[in-house]
């Protein structure tokens, strides 16, 4: 799942559902998963606080319910087996729209014409109660804390309720942490490509300009060779390493453009302070991961493509009628592999 982008299949999911939807859906949607939250395993820091409700409100089922786009997750879940429901069966997906108080009580399930013919109401686990404060983060209502029993229950106080919003408040806390964290791994990876690239600038411009020279002279020695009379053979060796180089020189000069293109829109994101929607796609995620290998497949291959090519092309220039064999019959200046060196931030 793409964690920073609403595909078209979550809109699919989103139009086939029975329950309404809050008005900024999508919105609601890129803050949850910009949380990085939805699927990773238990963590006691949440299930502390599942727990401590559980001894509060005296409650059988605690849970904080992550509402995505077809279902409810349940971050953490006290004496509930199942990992997570369809949201179109989720109390929690009416405890997020912008029209519910901030806290939402169901009395009784079963005298609520929302949920009497709900399958958790009428099957396992019964439901009959339900309590929820919505957890809040950037403005956006990304689940909830919710109580649970089996029995109906008229007296949950105005008290309860603050204490329930309470708690609820402290666990956004913690997913705000998080998030923030995430966008901070971000920035200091930015940071590192902008380094990175502060000190290979003038390398890579410089193998550049190397790579244009060398390519010069095995021109000149195309032309030396024909008026030489080289053998078919060695005059598509020395054809050969012009064309290798020339693409050799392309690949450069696209490395460049693309890493100065990918720090140039990672520090001029909108809100850099803040998490966007977008903020941190995988192709940007994967172009700055890949920084460090796309240096080191660089350094290695500086020799050959400077050096050997410009002492093929000297041995051609300087190479005689009689003695034609000086130029190599085949070379393989360039035998590096044809992957990508780097993936296009857009």
């Amino acid at each position: 799942m793409d964690i920073d982008t609403i595909t078209e299949d979550d809109r699919q999911k989103l139009r086939g559902l029975k329950v309404p939807l809050p008005r900024k859906e999508e919105d609601r949607l890129l803050v949850l998963r910009q949380c990085n939250l939805l699927d990773t395993q238990a963590d006691e820091s949440f299930d502390r606080f599942t727990t401590l409700c559980a001894r509060i409100f005296k409650m059988p089922i605690v849970l904080v319910s992550l509402v995505d786009a077809d279902r409810q997750w349940f971050k953490s879940r006290f004496g509930l087996a199942a990992p997570q429901t369809h949201r179109d069966y989720a109390f929690c997906a009416y405890t997020i729209l912008e029209e519910t108080p901030r806290v939402m009580v169901v009395p009784d399930a079963q005298l609520d014409a929302r949920f009497k013919a709900n399958p958790l109401v009428i099957g396992a686990p019964f439901i009959r109660f339900y309590g929820g404060a919505s957890i809040i983060v950037q403005g956006q209502k990304v689940g909830t804390l919710c109580l649970i029993d089996s029995t109906p229950r008229f007296n949950f106080s105005a008290d309860d309720e603050a204490t329930l919003i309470h708690i609820a408040d402290t666990i956004a806390t913690m997913m705000e942490e998080r998030r923030r964290m995430r966008l901070d791994q971000y920035l200091n990876g930015v940071q590192m490509h902008q380094s990175l690239l502060t000190l290979l600038a003038q390398p890579l411009h410089e193998l550049a300009r190397a790579s244009d020279e060398a390519r010069h002279h095995l021109e000149q020695a195309k032309v030396a060779a024909q008026t030489r009379g080289l053998r078919c053979d060695e005059m598509a060796a020395v054809r050969r390493d012009a064309d290798d180089l020339q693409r050799c020189t392309e690949r450069v000069s696209l490395f460049l453009d693309v890493s100065l293109r990918f720090v140039t829109r990672a520090i001029t994101l909108p809100a850099a302070h803040e998490l966007t929607p977008g903020f941190a796609s995988p192709q940007a995620c994967q172009s700055t991961a890949l920084l460090p290998l796309c240096v080191d497949r660089w350094l290695q291959t500086v020799s050959d493509l400077v050096a050997r090519p410009s002492r093929a092309a000297a041995r051609s220039s300087s190479a005689s009628p009689s003695a034609p064999r000086d130029i190599p019959c085949s070379t393989n200046l360039f035998a590096y592999d044809q992957t990508p060196l780097f993936t296009h931030p857009d």
